[in-house]
């Protein structure tokens, strides 16, 4: 029923703060995976079902192609939270959708429905039910996986640089608190 919720805001809802170096070590994780993600050889699909929240959209947002069935909601509510968006996430988003709309989504903190997604460019296709979903996503993995690796290289590579630029910045990876 979820994609990935992303952080687990109990964590924040405590009396005390958390751990500074947990922070920084999940902002790290996060950051590998996007990058990882951005720099694989395959072309990548998110085949999204459930809720994609946070991280769990940053996920989606760093594979080539995002399908989503026809319910699942995303939504990045680290701003709305009082809690801070890594900005891997932010210029991925950037990329995906522009400025403008990328502002709305990162600063309302609202939740997102597939086919508002998909005209903002951020959902390929749309499915009506996840099994129909999973299905056409990994008959097109199939379908992909017979091309020439050489050709979806020579395919994704500028896809890939346009996604990669300025996608991990060096504060990231020292999350200081202002």
């Amino acid at each position: 029923p979820v994609f990935c919720a992303g952080a687990d805001l109990q964590e924040f809802a405590g009396d005390s703060p958390p751990d500074p170096a947990d922070t920084l070590a999940r902002v790290r994780l996060v950051i590998r995976v996007i990058n990882g993600l951005l720099e694989l050889e395959a072309v990548t699909i998110s085949a999204v079902h459930g809720a994609a929240i946070g991280a769990g959209w940053g996920l989606a947002l760093s594979c080539d192609l995002c399908w989503a069935a026809a319910d699942t909601k995303f939504a990045l509510p680290e701003v709305a939270k009082g809690l801070r968006l890594p900005r891997a996430i932010s210029n991925r988003l950037i990329q995906v959708v522009g400025p403008i709309r990328a502002a709305e989504i990162i600063l309302s903190g609202d939740s997102y429905g597939v086919s508002e997604l998909a005209l903002m460019g951020a959902i390929g296709r749309q499915f009506a039910e996840a099994e129909a979903l999973e299905a056409e996503a990994l008959a097109f993995a199939v379908q992909l996986a017979e091309h020439p690796r050489k050709s979806l290289r020579v395919a994704t590579d500028p896809l890939r640089l346009a996604a990669a630029r300025g996608a991990t910045p060096e504060i990231d990876y020292q999350w200081p608190e202002r």
